[in-house]
């Protein structure tokens, strides 16, 4: 498989605040786009040159699931030139997909996701202009 470049890194977070403000303040990052859904909050970080972080924060009941409090890492992300081509070959290995060809318009992607041995998502992504 072809791996274009890493996209980002995505951390779970139990204090958005301190969170956001240590990658802001002492690293430096800027903050980025902004999304949020009933079950999480999830705001990008930026930094020229740098792989972005997507810093999520669960929200209500979900917060207190066990892959939250297990997982740090929420996924890793990356570029790839064509997920439906990678979904296919995948597909093909008997991997189990977790999550299967998806658009997601509001950030111009179309991604997937699998796991890799140790649990972490790991999800192949593709910029889209629609």
């Amino acid at each position: 498989m072809e791996l274009k470049k890493l996209n980002h890194i995505a951390i779970n977070t139990k204090n958005l605040e301190d969170t956001l403000a240590f990658y802001h303040d002492v690293l430096g990052f800027e903050t980025g786009k902004t999304q949020q859904t009933d079950t999480f909050a999830s705001t990008f970080l930026c930094k020229p040159n740098v792989c972005d972080i997507e810093i999520i924060h669960t929200l209500g009941d979900a917060a207190k699931s066990e892959i939250l409090s297990n997982n740090l890492v929420d996924h890793i992300a990356f570029d790839v030139d064509d997920v439906r081509k990678h979904e296919e070959e995948l597909k093909k290995t008997g991997l189990t997909i977790e999550t299967g060809c998806t658009e997601m318009i509001e950030l111009n992607t179309r991604l997937m996701k699998i796991r890799d041995p140790n649990g972490i998502c790991i999800s192949l992504r593709e910029n889209i202009y629609l």
